[in-house]
């Protein structure tokens, strides 16, 4: 997972905690940042699914961050004027089916409705409203805002610990370009040198991607007149190892040996 994706997750993990010495509202308003985040971004969306379908995250916390992230993407999107009524990417059949996320989130925008008809009928604000529900909903959750930040943060431990071990999918070289995408990672090599023609011939055949390449064939491919050996190309590979280690902390996207490479499937 790209670095860049942590540090802003951090960050605003780091508002939250700030803001639970300020009000309610400014730790709602963090709460929708750092919950939107993780709704549309799909690195970290995919491991609170992860999560989720293995019960690793608890019920409450878990509806509190799809409301949350719904929210402030609907509120988002209606002010846009996009149809997109800002589902979270963690949210799918199959979680609805476990958890119940949409039913609660429905039963709490009627009540929210309830809420500003009462508002408009005391000429009062509509935080000030207090319904007869709201009192029901504490005792059933126990979600006072020290105990919701106790569960994020719970959560938020869990999605780091799961961000540094997951598996980044979707790999591809770009030889017109000379990147190499690995997940959300982009790493430029010089087109033309021989870690560049390496890489443009394992990823050339998107049908044949998953075979192991002996690096007798890619010296045929690449240049029959040289006398190429295969302590050459373990060296070029190495080469490319050492370069998508230093920057994307991946270590096993090539998978080599004295004679051959092979592009590791878990990232296909």
């Amino acid at each position: 997972m790209h670095e860049s994706i942590i540090i802003n997750l951090r960050e605003r993990f780091k508002a939250l905690e700030d803001a639970i010495n300020l009000n309610e509202r400014d730790f709602a308003s963090a709460a929708f940042e750092y919950a939107s985040y993780i709704g549309t971004t799909k690195e970290l969306s995919d491991i609170v699914k992860e999560l989720a379908n293995n019960f690793d995250i608890d019920r409450k916390i878990f509806y509190r961050l799809f409301m949350y992230s719904t929210l402030r993407e609907g509120f988002r999107n209606k002010f846009l004027k996009k149809d997109d009524v800002g589902m979270p990417l963690f949210y799918d059949k199959e979680i609805e089916a476990k958890f119940g996320l949409m039913k609660e989130f429905r039963e709490m925008l009627m009540l929210e409705d309830k809420r500003l008809k009462e508002s408009k009928k005391k000429n009062i604000s509509i935080f000030e409203v207090v319904m007869p529900e709201d009192k029901e909903e504490l005792t059933s959750s126990g979600m006072t805002t020290e105990k919701e930040l106790f569960e994020f943060r719970i959560l938020h431990n869990a999605i780091l610990s799961r961000a540094t071990t997951h598996k980044t999918k979707g790999v591809f070289f770009d030889a017109g370009k000379g990147i190499l995408f690995v997940g959300s990672f982009t790493i430029e090599f010089r087109k033309f040198t021989e870690q560049y023609h390496c890489l443009r011939i394992i990823f050339a055949n998107k049908e044949n991607i998953k075979e192991e390449w002996m690096f007798s064939e890619i010296a045929e491919l690449l240049d029959r007149a040289k006398d190429y050996n295969d302590k050459n190309f373990h060296n070029y590979f190495s080469a490319i190892k050492r370069r998508i280690s230093a920057e994307t902390g991946i270590k096993d996207l090539l998978i080599t040996t004295n004679q051959s490479v092979k592009i590791n499937e878990d990232y296909l």
